[in-house]
Order: C-alpha cells, then structure tokens, then sequence
C-alpha cells in the first residue's frame, strides 16, 4: 500500500518538474525543483504533525539494545528472508546507477544537451528540454508502477512469490540491457514501463515475504527490516563505488555505459529469484535454515 501511494505522489511531483514552471519565474530548472521539493516536505511535515495524534509515554519501555537485536535476528533468521536475500542484493546494485544517471542521461544522450557551460544556451535549453522530459518518463513509471502495485497483488496469489519476483526483476534487467543501443527518446516509454515493475517488485516483494514469516514464526518485523536497509545501503554503495567511480574511469561521463553495464547483475538476480522460498502459511510448515 505504502508503495502504491509513493507512486501516486511521484506521478504528481513528476508532472509538475516536466510543465516547465520556473519559465514564470526568476529561477532556474534546478532551483525551482529544489524550492519546489522543499515546500512540499515542509507541508508533509507539518501536516504529520498537526493530524497526527501521539498517546503520552506514561510506563518507561524496556531499554533496547538494537545492534544486539539485529545480531541476534541475523543468527537465527528464517530461511524465506535468506533466500530472498541475496537477488534483492543484486537488484539493488544493478538499479542504483538507473536511479542517479536517469535525468542526466536523457537530456546529456538523447536530447545532446549540456549544463557545463552557461554561455552556451542552445545546449542549456536543450538540456532543460531532456530534464523536462525525463520527468514525463518518471511520471509515467510512477503511474504505471501505481497500477502494477494493485496487479502484483493478483500475480502473487496465482503464480507465488517467486515466480513474481522473477518476473519483476527479469523487466529491470530487459529494461537495463536496453540502454545500450536505444536512441529513440519515445522508446524509453517501453523502458519506463519496465523499470516500473522491475522498482515495484524489489522494493515490495521482501517485504511482503518477510512480513509475512516475521508474523507466522512470531519474530520482531523491525528487527528484519534493518537488515533488508542495510542490505540496500551495501548494494547501492557496491554501485557508487564500484561501477559509479571505477568503472567511471573507464566511460567518463557517459551515463548510457554506467546504466546498461549493471544490467549484469540484474541478470545474477534473476538468477538468484529462483532460489527464493515461498514464506510459510503456518508454523507447521516452516524449516530453520
């Protein structure tokens, strides 16, 4: 659900970086994006804390040790959560530069802009017009990822937990490869589709299946959450460190080549999918690792 509504909030953000506002103002593309983010955490902000009601802290709770507890989960953490793992590991490497060089990609590659130089406003316009229009290809991945998240739910009952992650990833990894020869700035529609359901099913489906064992075997959700962020930092920093500045050395400033090459470990998680276990109905039929 979470994850719907992200998407339906990045369909609207999306939108409004692509109409070309800061036009009716004193400021450029990037600083009215920035002001414009800006404003809208201050208002998500102060309406959580204006609504949102918090009961008073009137017993002392235990003292909690986290690091321990994380420690702990590690040692004897259910098997479905291990197996999910290490393709989610994968996924998130591979998607990490997509994330970053997306924008800059469209307006640099497809539409031959550049922003280095201020003097030079035909290439400054045409970049704004690239930045304009990655954001409509945002919004139409934020939209159909809104869709798909009502579609996963369906998938998941009739084809099971791996299989749908299979699938997913299998979208963000075609979706990846793709950057490597497309040119056509319409045919990145198609790849915005793609992305959607590949974002979707990695950041929904170890969630769902951890949320579901946590709840059969009666273990802390938190607990395991900490470890699937931790996971997530280390992919991504695997891409920062990795692909984004040694293999940069390589393809300097040629985003086209940091994108399509993490399609390699898109590839190793989709392989990785299919050793993930289905979560547990009951307690019954749950096996320690």
């Amino acid at each position: 659900v979470c994850s719907v509504y992200n998407a339906f909030g990045g369909v609207i953000v999306s939108i409004i970086g692509s109409l070309g506002l800061e036009k009716y103002t004193n400021l450029n593309q990037e600083q009215f994006v920035l002001i414009l983010s800006t404003v809208i955490c201050t208002i998500a902000i102060l309406i959580t804390v204006f609504v949102a009601h918090e009961e008073p802290l009137t017993v002392r709770p235990e003292k909690v040790r986290p690091f321990k507890q994380i420690f702990e989960s590690l040692r004897g953490m259910p098997r479905p959560i291990i197996r999910t793992l290490p393709s989610f590991l994968m996924i998130a490497i591979a998607s990490f530069q997509l994330g970053i060089q997306f924008t800059h990609f469209i307006a640099h590659d497809i539409f031959h802009g550049d922003n280095s130089d201020p003097t030079q406003t035909d290439k400054m316009k045409l970049y704004d017009e690239g930045i304009a229009f990655a954001m409509i290809l945002n919004a139409i991945k934020h939209g159909f990822q809104f869709i798909y998240g009502f579609v996963l739910t369906k998938l998941c009952d009739w084809i099971g937990y791996r299989w749908s992650t299979f699938f997913g990833y299998a979208c963000m990894t075609i979706a990846l490869f793709l950057f490597f020869f497309l040119n056509n700035r319409y045919a990145f529609i198609g790849v915005s589709i793609l992305r959607a359901i590949g974002f979707h099913t990695s950041s929904t489906m170890i969630m769902s299946i951890t949320s579901i064992t946590t709840t059969v075997m009666g273990r802390d959700f938190g607990a395991y959450y900490g470890i699937i962020m931790m996971f997530s930092v280390v992919g991504e920093q695997v891409s920062n460190l990795g692909i984004g500045t040694i293999l940069e050395k390589l393809w300097p400033d040629d985003s086209r080549m940091l994108i399509a090459v993490s399609s390699s470990f898109g590839f190793i998680a989709l392989l990785l999918s299919l050793w993930i276990e289905e979560p547990p109905t009951d307690v019954h039929g749950f096996q320690d690792p």
